[in-house]
């Protein structure tokens, strides 16, 4: 603000706290990852700058934390991928593929710095609500720059965005999927109105991506985020909207010209591949990855062969490198039912918690949460995750919200009687 005191001009700036700093580090590293691939080690420098600025600022904050009172908070989450990596590290005595050990290995420390420091920032109701703005906010700008520079003729090509931006389909999807729930929250049940337009660029960027679990894992969540709202009178109508625009979504798919060949055609081969009237390429592949991982996961089926271990032996098959293409068993190959039981107990232990707060409170942000885990799991079934940036960036944020309501439940006070004799419970929520 300028004033004039004195005869001088004085600027007052608004103080910047260490928060801030760390909120607009997170911004631009989560921008860099939607946008780019960062799949192989050293691709992009602004990338790593961005990482190690949100996490040096993170520690400089836990430093002052340390130093005021002398504690340092571990979040069950990072001590869990701690768990799980070592586990990844430990299977180098037993793996036939140890060699390959070492990128996983690196993605995976990346990844449990990333989480100690989202846990030391946004752990608070405050927090979570500014952590779930700056997702939408880098999705958003990560959309509106896949746009702007691919040239138009390419966008219903049904790769859009790949070619740009190095992801392939189904990690664009994913981003979309997630972020799009997250959005629709903000508009639909915090009322906030410019979340629409964010929410349409995300929509037409997830449809152009060609990404048929994409647009299924969307027309899902939203109908689960529309019948979580309300049970009232009013939810028939709504699910009936909710039916009638995924009919016209794909009814403009399936007759658009330019929607057809960017994904139509995928749901088509998908359809005829399904009633065995012809034969889909990516589906016969996936189903044929499925039936090689089954044989793969019974030969190591206790502890598994190691990170990557598939990806080695299709080659020995196909003569390609590939992965499973679905979570699941890529993580009962590498890690066998060990590390499957300790890799999805956290997803089962989250999802159990969001149930309770949905159903026994109606906590509006758990209903976010609990719609962001159903895509998860439908995501998972065709693309691999368990070592992915983004995906721990939004498991994070679910486990994060799940702490913050324990916490406020037990600072509130309990029940009363009221004249009735009956318990009065105070409504939860944070």
């Amino acid at each position: 603000m300028l004033a004039v005191r004195e005869r001088m001009l004085n600027l007052r700036l608004p103080k910047l706290g260490l928060d801030q700093f760390i909120d607009a580090a997170l911004l631009l590293f989560l921008f860099l990852l939607f946008t780019f691939d960062h799949a192989e080690v050293g691709l992009s420098a602004l990338y790593y700058v961005s990482y190690f600025l949100f996490v040096g600022f993170t520690l400089v904050k836990v430093l002052v934390r340390i130093r005021v009172d002398g504690t340092v908070k571990v979040s069950g989450i990072t001590l869990w991928y701690v768990a799980f990596s070592l586990l990844s590290v430990s299977t180098a005595l037993w793996s036939d593929y140890p060699h390959v050990l070492y990128e996983t290995i690196v993605r995976m420390l990346q990844i449990i710095m990333l989480l100690f420091s989202i846990s030391q920032t946004y752990g608070t109701r405050d927090g979570m609500n500014r952590l779930l703005k700056i997702i939408v906010w880098a999705a958003t700008f990560d959309v509106v720059y896949m746009f702007v520079n691919t040239p138009f003729d390419d966008w219903f090509s049904g790769f859009f965005g790949m070619a740009l931006t190095g992801q392939n389909a189904s990690a664009i999807g994913m981003i979309m999927t997630v972020t799009t729930m997250i959005t629709a929250y903000f508009a639909y049940y915090c009322k906030q109105r410019k979340y629409y337009l964010f929410l349409v660029l995300q929509l037409a960027a997830a449809v152009l991506t060609s990404s048929r679990k994409t647009v299924i894992s969307i027309c899902i969540g939203f109908m689960l985020l529309i019948f979580l709202k309300d049970k009232s009178v009013k939810l028939l109508f709504r699910m009936l909207f909710c039916l009638a625009a995924v009919a016209i979504l794909f009814y403009a798919i399936m007759n658009i010209p330019q929607l057809y060949l960017a994904i139509g055609q995928r749901f088509e081969s998908m359809f005829n591949y399904l009633t065995e009237t012809d034969v889909d390429n990516s589906m016969y592949m996936r189903r044929l990855f499925i039936r090689y991982a089954k044989e793969f996961f019974l030969e190591h089926p206790l502890l598994g062969n190691g990170p990557s271990s598939f990806s080695l032996r299709i080659i020995e098959i196909t003569g390609e490198r590939d992965y499973a293409h679905n979570n699941y068993y890529e993580v009962l190959v590498s890690f066998g039912l060990v590390g499957f039981a300790l890799y999805y107990g956290m997803y089962v232990y989250i999802t159990a918690k969001l149930i309770k707060a949905v159903f026994v409170s109606e906590n509006s942000i758990a209903k976010l949460f609990l719609t962001i885990m159903v895509v998860t799991y439908i995501c998972e079934y065709g693309m691999v995750l368990y070592y992915s940036v983004y995906a721990m960036v939004f498991l994070s944020a679910a486990f994060l919200f799940i702490c913050t309501y324990d916490n406020s439940l037990r600072q509130q006070p309990p029940p009363t009687l009221n004249r009735n004799n009956r318990y009065k419970v105070r409504e939860r929520t944070i």
